[in-house]
């Protein structure tokens, strides 16, 4: 029931196109926008998850083509990564 409306020329719009990207993600703990949603913003994200390793929340970084690229962010992925686990232990633990 899902509308998979084109918001760019790069959005995945078609279901094999979004499972094998929802795929990707699962298998490497992150996830990338590659202007899919906006023209020009590129962006990554980490889950943030509980002890059992269920998903509550994402932590992710955005930004503007001009000033960010996809291997900039994927060299950040280390830092966000333990952010987010820094905010499951305090949610976590307090």
């Amino acid at each position: 029931t899902l509308n998979l409306e084109a918001k760019t020329s790069n959005t995945h719009s078609d279901i094999d196109s979004l499972k094998a990207e929802l795929s990707t993600i699962d298998s490497q703990c992150y996830a990338l926008d590659k202007e899919e949603f906006m023209d020009g913003m590129v962006a990554i994200a980490v889950p943030v998850v509980d002890d059992r390793g269920r998903y509550l929340a994402s932590l992710a970084v955005h930004g503007p083509t001009l000033r960010l690229d996809v291997p900039t962010l994927l060299a950040l992925k280390p830092d966000i990564a333990e952010a987010a686990k820094k905010l499951s232990d305090i949610l976590l633990y307090e």
